[in-house]
């Protein structure tokens, strides 16, 4: 009896290993693009998705900052509009109307100073909170007093002064 062992060359087995690694190769490298290429659309989608939950997010800070700034410039101007409805009535009385706005001031925090204006353009009476505003101003050059005397009112642009945000509102009283 012949014993025949069964045995494979070195070359044989680099051979059919190397028809199997050919094989797998391909499908190999094809799952690693397809999970690459899944990785990258599903970092954009949330990427997409996160740069629209901040827009989102900063549309409602705007709507709340708009309503909240609509109401307070709603009870800044009803406040002005009683100094205005009462500044005809009190100007003989200049005492009156000092008291008036020195309530006016004392109930709104945001109004630094509040000045009743002549038609002329001179200040008639002028009242600041931080004590006294530095004399009567002659306005009549002003555009915001211009405008004043057409009956409009005016919203300056914000300005700032010692890193505070400052406005000017015109409200007119025209008698």
């Amino acid at each position: 009896m012949r014993t025949e062992s069964v045995s494979r060359k070195p070359g044989q087995a680099r051979q059919l290993f190397g028809r199997i690694g050919a094989r797998l190769w391909v499908p190999f490298v094809i799952g690693a693009l397809v999970s690459v290429a899944v990785v990258a659309l599903l970092v954009a989608v949330s990427v997409n998705r996160q740069r629209e939950q901040t827009v989102e997010a900063q549309r409602a800070v705007v709507r709340r900052v708009e309503v909240a700034l609509t109401a307070f410039l709603t009870e800044l101007h009803g406040n002005l509009e009683t100094v205005a409805n009462v500044a005809p009535l009190s100007m003989e009385y200049g005492s009156v109307l000092q008291h008036i706005i020195d309530g006016v001031l004392q109930d709104d925090p945001a109004l630094m100073e509040v000045a009743v204006v002549a038609s002329s353009g001179l200040d008639q009476l002028r009242v600041s909170r931080f004590g006294a505003p530095g004399g009567l101003a002659d306005r009549s050059g002003l555009t915001d007093f211009q405008t004043a005397m057409t009956g409009r009112e005016v919203f300056s642009p914000v300005a700032f002064l010692n890193d505070l945000p400052v406005m000017t509102v015109t409200v007119p009283v025209l008698t």
